[in-house]
């Protein structure tokens, strides 16, 4: 995988996912992404809406301990320095308006997740799912395996 990322960008759940299921056809390509990461020739940055979602993923879907699970995102979330961004006082109305923009608002969560970026002065964000961000004014969103 060739880099020609720089810079900040926010890592969607499915990439924290990847990341941490070893058993992911996509695990290795993720961890290149992480050791960028390290390497300092990007910086990492995660939303607590992201944390979540993993969380719930590894709970939920793949029926992990809690404990494990609490372990492995902490030890990632450290071991990268990753930068955690949250919503701000204001970030529902940039949710609303992107909302209200929307002439098919299939993803809430990812308009959520894009009012933060905003907010936070972030607009890339790597995932695998494109189409939903990619309709959101001001938002770059790049499948880093494409």
């Amino acid at each position: 995988m060739k880099n020609t990322l720089n810079g900040k960008w926010v890592f969607d759940s499915n990439l924290l996912i990847y990341g941490l299921d070893k058993s992911s056809s996509r695990y290795h390509d993720v961890y290149h992404l992480f050791e960028l990461g390290k390497e300092g020739k990007i910086q990492i940055i995660v939303a607590q809406q992201n944390i979540i979602e993993t969380v719930h993923a590894f709970v939920k879907g793949y029926k992990s301990p809690i404990e494990e699970v609490i372990y492995n995102i902490k030890g990632l979330l450290d071991e990268l320095d990753i930068y955690i961004i949250t919503p701000i006082n204001k970030t529902h109305s940039i949710f609303f308006e992107i909302l209200s923009n929307s002439s098919d608002p299939s993803d809430i969560f990812d308009y959520y997740l894009a009012a933060t970026m905003l907010d936070n002065g972030i607009n890339r964000i790597l995932t695998i799912n494109t189409k939903d961000f990619s309709k959101i004014p001001g938002i770059e969103a790049v499948n880093p395996f494409k």
